[in-house]
């Protein structure tokens, strides 16, 4: 009998625990967007502006600048820069390897 209250006990508690879990999740989102989601969103935009500001200080930009500048991994600054090319901010100037640079479309 003590067995099966305290089964029934931890029941309550995990029931008790994914709806505290729910309604955090609800409170914490406004607009139906996640928190997660607009910081990852601003952080982005935040570094697209570095980028940017970095190409019209120095007139070019390499992968390794945005990893540095951004303190992003090598995959993350190829992705901004490749989506700076596709927006037409910057076009790309070599074909591959150390030598590629992205200047000012």
């Amino acid at each position: 009998m003590i067995q099966s209250n305290y089964m029934l006990f931890i029941g309550i508690i995990l029931i008790i625990g994914i709806f505290v879990g729910i309604i955090i999740a609800l409170v914490l989102s406004e607009d139906d967007e996640p928190v997660l989601i607009k910081k990852q969103s601003f952080e982005k935009k935040d570094n697209l502006k570095k980028i940017t500001k970095f190409v019209k200080d120095k007139g070019k930009v390499s992968n390794d600048d945005v990893e540095r500048i951004c303190k992003v991994s090598n995959t993350s600054a190829w992705r901004y820069l490749e989506e700076l090319e596709n927006m037409g901010e910057l076009r790309q100037v070599g074909e591959s390897g150390q030598s590629v640079y992205y200047e000012k479309a």
